[in-house]
């Protein structure tokens, strides 16, 4: 549908589905593929693989009721399809909904903050940071508030992980852990 060049269906995309970029690149495809085959090759250490959460992934993400706000809940989401949970760690920029799209705020006073709004009003913004944090700003502070087309979630999570630490972390996010 993003094919078509016709703006209207651009916003709905847009609307309904966040930001989404056609293509993947090849370097991040074969990262993919190596979580795939990783998945493969042993079915991981939950107990590791929830404390790996916790430590990578649980200040942003809430999963079976522990972590942060700043990312998505994941407890409902899809995860064990790999065609999807795969390439939205890898490629977190691929694929934003509206609701996390990440916002650079550029004050009067030289400040730079990015982050999530997590309310606003005539008056100020509120910037929840990574950290979870929130950030009070005051509109007539603000010289700019730009949405930006990268994710808030960083890119190459997993590319500091071991092979035994990643089966051990996609076990445990595939899994039914109990609550």
């Amino acid at each position: 549908m993003s094919l078509h060049d016709d703006a209207e269906i651009k916003r709905l995309i847009e609307k309904h589905w966040g930001r989404v970029r056609s293509t993947t690149s090849a370097e991040k495809k074969q990262q993919i593929e190596r979580l795939a085959a990783l998945l493969k090759q042993d079915s991981g250490d939950l107990m590791h693989g929830q404390l790996l959460f916790k430590k990578n992934c649980g200040v942003c993400h809430t999963l079976f009721g522990e972590g942060g706000r700043t990312g998505p809940k994941l407890t409902g989401y899809e995860r064990t399809n790999l065609k999807f949970l795969l390439p939205a760690i890898v490629d977190p920029s691929a694929a934003i909904r509206e609701e996390f799209t990440n916002f650079l705020v550029l004050t009067n006073d030289g400040r730079t903050v990015t982050g999530l709004i997590d309310k606003q009003d005539p008056r100020t913004v509120t910037i929840r940071l990574v950290n979870n944090e929130t950030t009070l700003i005051n509109r007539d502070d603000i010289e700019v508030l730009k949405a930006l087309d990268v994710s808030i979630m960083p890119e190459g999570l997993m590319k500091k992980l071991s092979d035994q630490e990643t089966q051990d972390l996609l076990a445990y996010l595939i899994s039914n852990a109990p609550k």
